[in-house]
């Protein structure tokens, strides 16, 4: 198993080449991350190195000194919260909850609101009635169709009892399977 999948990868590996050289880096990088380490540049340190040696030296001075100054202002204003009388009142109250724990209950009540609010408007408005107007001739083939199922009962009583348009119990005895009596004939209502 195992030496048969080593067999094969050195078999492949054997005409690659490429062997890099690892363990020594730039002479540049070495030179300045040696400048880094070090307090204070040598005087046989190449210029650039020494120069930027002094750069990060005085760098890191102001971020000091900026850092103290920052420390001392911070020191002299010490945060102390001026909470009134009325306030502390309020939270010291036996039925206070805060409001991370009453935001639910508080969305709720704003719905509410504005679901009355809503409907006192719809109810004060005489335009937002609805009522279809249906046409004569269609009111016409309605009533035509009932009388021939021969179902005398009110649409309203028809449709609280769960009957289905078109079932057999709506169409009533003698009704083809298309819904309509075997003797109706097309009526014309103009």
């Amino acid at each position: 198993g195992e030496g048969i999948g080593s067999e094969r990868a050195s078999e492949e590996t054997k005409e690659c080449t490429f062997a890099p050289r690892v363990g020594r880096g730039p002479r540049m990088a070495r030179a300045v991350s040696s400048a880094r380490t070090s307090s204070r540049p040598s005087v046989d340190a190449p210029f650039p190195d020494r120069l930027y040696a002094d750069g990060e030296t005085r760098y890191r001075r102001r971020e000091d000194a900026r850092r103290e100054m920052a420390e001392t202002e911070m020191a002299s204003f010490p945060f102390q919260p001026a909470i009134n009388d009325n306030s502390r009142a309020a939270v010291e109250a036996e039925g206070y909850r805060p409001i991370h724990e009453r935001v639910g209950e508080l969305l709720r009540k704003k719905q509410e609101a504005l679901a009355a609010a809503r409907v006192q408007v719809e109810l004060e408005n005489p335009d937002l009635t609805f009522a279809p107007k249906v046409n004569d001739a269609s009111r016409a083939i309605a009533r035509g169709l009932e009388e021939e199922a021969g179902d005398r009962r009110s649409p309203v009583e028809r449709l609280a009892s769960g009957e289905r348009p078109g079932s057999a119990a709506s169409r009533g005895p003698g009704a083809s399977a298309r819904g309509r009596p075997s003797s109706a004939r097309r009526k014309s209502y103009d």
